[in-house]
């Protein structure tokens, strides 16, 4: 059947326990947006807010975030903080110019690049008047 066990939403499947939206997934309690996580139960974006460490968020909307990019279609988080911009993907953490060079350095000038130095630009022109 449509719903049954071999279908798109039993346990193996897209909507099911160990998928893309399951406990362990990128939705899931565990995740990066489940209550163990960096947007989990105890976090916000109001005043206050703060990202890793590396300082508070600027007054509005301090995040931004574009899924589905590069080679291993990641999603890469960026953060308006008061001490700079700062960007979150994969294993990387750092601010947007460090983002900006490990990118070419890994990419060159391949389609992942152009990808990534795209939300670069657009991040630049949202927070940082394009500079």
């Amino acid at each position: 059947s449509t719903f049954g066990a071999e279908s798109n939403f039993g346990d193996g499947a897209t909507f099911g326990a160990e998928s893309t939206f399951g406990a362990w997934s990128t939705f899931g309690a565990r995740s990066t947006f489940g209550e163990w996580s960096s947007f989990g139960e105890g976090s916000r974006f109001g005043a206050g807010c703060e990202f890793e460490s590396e300082g508070k968020a600027k007054d509005g909307y301090p995040l931004l975030s574009f899924g589905g990019l590069g080679s291993e279609n990641r999603t890469t988080y960026a953060f308006n903080l008061e001490s700079g911009i700062w960007i979150r993907c994969g294993c990387f953490k750092g601010t947007l110019d460090e983002f900006e060079k490990r990118v070419i350095e890994i990419h060159g000038d391949n389609i992942y690049a152009k990808e990534y130095l795209m939300i670069v630009e657009l991040i630049r022109m949202k927070w940082d008047g394009g500079k």
